[in-house]
C-alpha cells in the first residue's frame, strides 16, 4: 500500500507541475509578445488605436502579476491551476476577437474559429483527433484570410495569434493527455496488483463508508466490488461486527494515527476467520485526516499453527522434563554399574615369588566393555582377558556373568583342578551363555591362559579375540603366540565350543621372559588415516620388555600419546604383563 501511496502522489505531482510549468511559460509569453506586437501594429497600422495598446499594456501587467504570485504561492495555484490556465487563454481569445472586429476580419468567422479552437482541444482525448483537428482549424483560419481585404502585414499577426492560442492550448492539453493516460496505465496495473494478492485491501472515506476495495475484499464478504464501493459498512457486515468496525475507524479518524489489531470476522460462507488488520490515516495539508487505508491479512490457520506449535512445546517441554529425570535415574544406575565393574577389576595381583604383574585399563565411555582378572588356584594360575562387543550397561554385565562363570567353574570342579585347561574353561563359560538366552548380537571374546607353576608350562585358549598372546625374552627376542578360536555367541554352533574341538597353545615361560595381553582398542585406534598397530605395539614392547611390568605400560602409554596426542581412544584399551624373575626396581 505504501508504494501505490507513493505512485499515486508522484505522478499527481508531476501532472500539476507541468501545469504550473505550461502557466508559467502562457503568461512569460504573454508578457512579452502582447506590448511587442501591440508597437509592432501601431507602427504599421494605417489608423493606429492607443486604446489597443493601453489594453495590450493592462494585460501584460495582468500576465506579469500572475506570474509573480505563481511563484510567491504555488500551493494556492497548484490547486487551481487549471481554471487559471483556461480561464486566461480565453481571456485571450476574446482580446483577439475584440481587435479583429476592429479590422473587421470577418467577425463572424473569427468568434466561431477561436471558440471551436479552445474547445476543441479542451474536449478531445486523443492525440492523433487534436493534431488532425488543429491543421483543420489553420486552413479555415487561412481560408478567411485569404478573403479579407485587409493588409498582409495585419492578415499575418491575425494568423499568428490564433496559431499560437491553438498551439498553446493543444500543448497544455496534449500535456496533460498523456500524463492522464500514464497515470491511468499505472493505476490500472496497479489496481490489477491489488486484486491478485491474498491480503485484503480497502479504504475508508469516513467512519461509515467504504471507498474503493480490491476483490480479495470482495470474495471474503461475497459481493460484487461495485455494490461494495461507497456503501455504509453496515450493509456490508454483520451488526456487531460493523460496530466494532466503526468504533476503531472513529479512533483512527479521531488519533490520526495507524491502528493495528486482529478479529474474528465472518466471511461468505459462514466461516469465522481471524484478520490481522492495518488501518493508516492520509492526512491533507492542513494536517486533517483525507481518508484511511486499510489491510487485512487471514491469519487463521497461521493461529492454529502457532497453537499447534505451543502444545508441542509444552508436549516437548513435558517429554524434556520426563526425559530428564530417565537419564538421571539411567545415569545413576550406569554409575552403580560402573563402581560395581571396577569393584570386580582385581585391586591386586597374587603374591607369586618370582613374578610380578601389571595392568592397564581405560574404558572409551563412561562404562566399558573389556575385563580381565588373574586368579591364583593352588599350583596354577589363571590369567584372562575379555572384549564384550559394545559398551555401556550391557557390556558391563557381560563381563560380570564371564567372572562369574568363571569363578562357579573352579568351585565346583575342585577334584579336577589339576587337569584344568583353558578349553574346559571356555567349553563352560559358552555351555552357560547358550542356556542364558542372550540377544544374537552379543558377543564374548576371551583370551585365556593357565600357568602351571610347576612346570612353568604356559597353556593358552582363544575365543574370538584378535591380538595373539606377544611373549618377549633375551634368548627368543618376540614370538607372538599363534592361538586363534571363534568367539562365543549364540548364532555359533555348539559343535565348536566342545573341549575336543577347542584349540589349546602352550608354551614354556622361562626365566626372564614377558608376557603381554591386550585388547584390540589399542592396535585399532587410528589418527588421520594412522593406525597406531600390531607391528608398533610389538616394536616398543620389543624395547622394553626387561623393564618393569609399570614401565613397559608407561613406554606403551607415552608411545600410543604421541601419536593420537590424548590416552583417551575410541575403543577400551586393556594391557595386562607378566614377567618371570624380573626386577621391578629396574
Amino acid at each position: 500500500m505504501k508504494d501505490i501511496k507513493k505512485l499515486l502522489s508522484k505522478n499527481n505531482k508531476m501532472i500539476t507541475n507541468n501545469n504550473l510549468l505550461f502557466f508559467r511559460i502562457f503568461c512569460a509569453v504573454a508578457v512579452v509578445l502582447y506590448p511587442l506586437l501591440g508597437f509592432i501594429y501601431q507602427v504599421i497600422a494605417v489608423q493606429p488605436f492607443q486604446e489597443c495598446l493601453r489594453q495590450r499594456a493592462g494585460f501584460s501587467l495582468l500576465f506579469l502579476i500572475l506570474l509573480t504570485l505563481s511563484f510567491l504561492s504555488e500551493k494556492i495555484y497548484k490547486k487551481y491551476m487549471e481554471s487559471l490556465f483556461y480561464l486566461l487563454m480565453f481571456g485571450v481569445a476574446l482580446h483577439t476577437i475584440y481587435l479583429i472586429s476592429l479590422n473587421d476580419y470577418m467577425l463572424g468567422y473569427a468568434y466561431s474559429i477561436l471558440f471551436v479552437i479552445i474547445a476543441g482541444n479542451i474536449s478531445f482525448k486523443n492525440k492523433k483527433v487534436l493534431i488532425v483537428y488543429n491543421f483543420f482549424i489553420i486552413a479555415l483560419i487561412s481560408l478567411t484570410l485569404y478573403r479579407t481585404s485587409a493588409q498582409e502585414i495585419g492578415k499575418l499577426l491575425y494568423f499568428i495569434i490564433v496559431f499560437l492560442i491553438g498551439l498553446v492550448s493543444y500543448l497544455s492539453s496534449s500535456s496533460k493527455l498523456t500524463i492522464e493516460k500514464k497515470l491511468m496505465k499505472e493505476s490500472n496495473k496497479q489496481r490489477m496488483l491489488l486484486n491478485n494478492i491474498e491480503a485484503q485491501v480497502w479504504y475508508l472515506k469516513d467512519e461509515r463508508t467504504l471507498g474503493c476495495v480490491n476483490q480479495a475484499y470482495a470474495d471474503f464478504v461475497g459481493w460484487e466490488r461495485e455494490e461494495i464501493e461507497n456503501q455504509d459498512i453496515d450493509k456490508v457486515r454483520r451488526a456487531n461486527e460493523a460496530n466494532s468496525c466503526v468504533t476503531s475507524n472513529e479512533h483512527v479518524f479521531d488519533s490520526k494515527k495507524k491502528v493495528q489489531l486482529e478479529g474474528w470476522v465472518e466471511n461468505a460462507e459462514g466461516e469465522m476467520r481471524l484478520l490481522d488488520i492495518t488501518k493508516v490515516p492520509k492526512l491533507n495539508e492542513q494536517g486533517e485526516v483525507e481518508y484511511v487505508i486499510c489491510t487485512a491479512y487471514d491469519i487463521t490457520e497461521q493461529q492454529k499453527t502457532e497453537e499447534r506449535l505451543a502444545n508441542y512445546a509444552m508436549e516437548m517441554e513435558k517429554t524434556n522434563s520426563q526425559l530428564e529425570q530417565t537419564t538421571a535415574k539411567l545415569n545413576k544406575k550406569i554409575e552403580q554399574a560402573r563402581q560395581l565393574h571396577e569393584q570386580f577389576l582385581p585391586a591386586s595381583f597374587p603374591n607369586i615369588e618370582g613374578l610380578s604383574f601389571a595392568a592397564y585399563y581405560h574404558p572409551a565411555e563412561q562404562l566399558g566393555g573389556d575385563f580381565y582378572d588373574v586368579i591364583k588356584v593352588e599350583n596354577k594360575l589363571i590369567l584372562y582377558i575379555v572384549d564384550i562387543t559394545g559398551h555401556g550397561l550391557d557390556g558391563a554385565m557381560l563381563n560380570i556373568f564371564v567372572r562369574e562363570s568363571i569363578n562357579n567353574f573352579l568351585l565346583n570342579n575342585e577334584q579336577e583342578l589339576k587337569d584344568i585347561s583353558p578349553a574346559r574353561i571356555i567349553e563352560f563359560i559358552f555351555t552357560r551363555y547358550c542356556e542364558e538366552n542372550f540377544p544374537d548380537d552379543y558377543f564374548i571374546c576371551i583370551l585365556l591362559g593357565v600357568l602351571d607353576l610347576e612346570t612353568w608350562e604356559f597353556v593358552f585358549g582363544n575365543a574370538g579375540l584378535q591380538l595373539p598372546p606377544l611373549l618377549a625374552d633375551e634368548q627368543h627376542g618376540l614370538q607372538p603366540i599363534a592361538c586363534e578360536g571363534l568367539p562365543i555367541s549364540g548364532v555359533i554352533d555348539k559343535e565348536l565350543f566342545t573341549y575336543q574341538s577347542l584349540e589349546e597353545q602352550s608354551i614354556l615361560f622361562n626365566e626372564g621372559a614377558t608376557l603381554l595381553l591386550s585388547t584390540d582398542g589399542l592396535i585399532e585406534e587410528e589418527i588421520n588415516g594412522e593406525m597406531y598397530g600390531e607391528e608398533r605395539l610389538k616394536e616398543i614392547f620389543l624395547d622394553s620388555y626387561d623393564l618393569a611390568p609399570n614401565k613397559i605400560i608407561e613406554a606403551i602409554n607415552d608411545d600410543f600419546e604421541e601419536l593420537t596426542g590424548s590416552l583417551q581412544a575410541q575403543d577400551d584399551i586393556t594391557i595386562v604383563l607378566i614377567q618371570r624373575g624380573a626386577d621391578n626396581d629396574r
